[in-house]
């Protein structure tokens, strides 16, 4: 099978998830594998291998496809092993590369049996759980070997918004990484679970999700490596580019701040057209399900509305305030 190439339609059937897989756990990458499936590490050259505990020496995550059906993370993380491979991604510090949930990955879903992202709070990782065992492993990784900063790629289903993800503990990450001018800022009771980016905050690490595009989109890609570019840069890791033009330089933030997590029952949907930044009115039904109508008394913003609720799906996006900021 051809390797996938940036700057194509990210429409990955089965077949071409397995063949990227397999090219991912093939002899070329074997001497970066970790002990965890869908975990490799790069070190600079001339590093030592045997002595990873330096804390003079950056340490980054790059993680991809959390979600299963967000080819985008597995795309460009095959993008980052070849050049990484060839010597010709980082010239200082390790790289630690993860293909968040291969699972749901090569099933081309989601999740198996639940939500990888809203999991990491849980406390004991079930045999019959794919992603109970999943976190467990991670939380083990970045326990053992706290990195300073974790970047999370996800895409999004409707529109081709590109958002900047992250909790109030990073927000000014957030406005010093980020390329894009819309950001979600979440306080962490209004989630129905611990995310990734949580879990890396909890050993001390900065952390932030980039929601890169539409899953299909061939922008996608870019945008992820765009914010890849930055992070390595700030970190003095390399000094090379991975796109040949930077993103447009963004002056103003609109900032999204969660103020209520849609919480859906059996037969939830919403009752108009919605997408990120769409406007709800107060007093005016904007979703129904088996309970009744969804109305807000203040009016409000979506974040990422569900435009398909699963069973087991405990949010179907957020309410939001809305504000802006001018950078520097």
């Amino acid at each position: 099978m051809k390797p996938i190439f940036l700057g194509v339609v990210l429409r990955l059937d089965k077949d071409e998830r397995l063949g990227l897989w397999t090219r991912l756990n093939g002899a070329m990458f074997q001497p970066y594998k970790d002990t965890v499936e869908g975990v490799w590490r790069f070190v600079s050259h001339g590093q030592d291998t045997s002595d990873l505990s330096r804390e003079d020496l950056p340490h980054l995550w790059i993680v991809g496809s959390v979600h299963g059906n967000e080819a985008v993370g597995a795309v460009v993380l095959e993008r980052l092993m070849m050049l990484a491979h060839r010597g010709e991604l980082i010239e200082h510090g390790e790289l630690t590369l993860v293909l968040g949930n291969p699972a749901a990955f090569l099933a081309d879903q989601r999740y198996i049996d639940r939500d990888l992202n809203r999991a990491f709070g849980l406390t004991s990782a079930s045999p019959s759980n794919v992603e109970a065992v999943r976190q467990a492993k991670l939380h083990s990784l970045l326990q053992s070997r706290p990195p300073q900063f974790v970047l999370d790629l996800h895409s999004v289903s409707s529109g081709d918004h590109g958002i900047i993800v992250y909790p109030r503990e990073s927000s000014i990450w957030a406005e010093r990484l980020g390329c894009l001018g819309t950001h979600f800022c979440y306080s962490k009771e209004h989630m129905a679970g611990e995310t990734l980016i949580d879990a890396a905050h909890r050993y001390g690490a900065g952390a932030m999700v980039v929601e890169c595009g539409h899953h299909h989109s061939p922008n996608t890609p870019i945008v992820a490596l765009a914010h890849i570019q930055k992070l390595l840069h700030y970190f003095k890791m390399t000094s090379k580019a991975l796109i040949d033009e930077p993103l447009p330089q963004v002056s103003i933030i609109t900032r999204y701040r969660s103020t209520k997590m849609i919480r859906p029952y059996r037969g939830f949907k919403f009752l108009f057209p919605v997408e990120t930044g769409s406007a709800i009115e107060a007093h005016v039904p904007y979703a129904i399900d088996a309970r009744g109508e969804h109305v807000e008394d203040q009016p409000a913003w979506l974040m990422m509305p569900s435009l398909e609720v699963k069973p087991h799906d405990q949010d179907a996006g957020w309410l939001c305030s809305l504000e802006q900021i001018t950078q520097v």
